[in-house]
């Protein structure tokens, strides 16, 4: 099992290529912090605040974001070129969330996702069962 990140509050940090893989980041916050290149693989994400984070080219597949049912905010976050391949997204609000070339390789986006997002510039989905993609752009999203 990876590091235990509970409840704390890492907002503004310098995280940039750090290796997080398998951490418990349960109600932790990251708002605007700085994550490009981290690895997150693994992770456990329950009410996580990722808002206006740097998450360029971050490793997040196989992250499972519905853990006990709380958000996971992704709001105004830059995603761009990040791995979400394998992940599971539910519970989750990425209202203008830069997910350009992002991978979602047998990713699942499921229910209860608010996503007015970017998926431009040949981002790759596989599912997006029950998604409120309002306002969302899908041009070269490959399906």
């Amino acid at each position: 099992m990876g590091l235990d990140l509970i409840s704390l509050d890492l907002s503004n940090l310098n995280l940039r290529n750090s290796n997080l893989r398998r951490a418990n980041l349960s109600d932790t916050n990251f708002k605007a912090a700085n994550l490009e290149n981290l690895n997150l693989s693994h992770a456990r994400i329950s009410g996580t605040n990722f808002t206006q984070a740097n998450l360029k080219n971050a490793n997040l597949s196989k992250v499972y974001c519905d853990w006990g049912n709380r958000r996971n905010n992704f709001n105004k976050a830059d995603l761009s070129g990040a791995n979400l391949s394998n992940s599971k997204f539910i519970y989750v609000d990425m209202y203008q969330t830069n997910l350009e070339k992002a991978n979602f390789k047998n990713a699942y986006i499921g229910y209860d996702v608010n996503a007015g997002v970017s998926f431009e510039g040949e981002a790759e989905l596989s599912q997006l069962i029950d998604a409120n993609c309002t306002q969302a752009n899908f041009t070269n999203a490959k399906f």
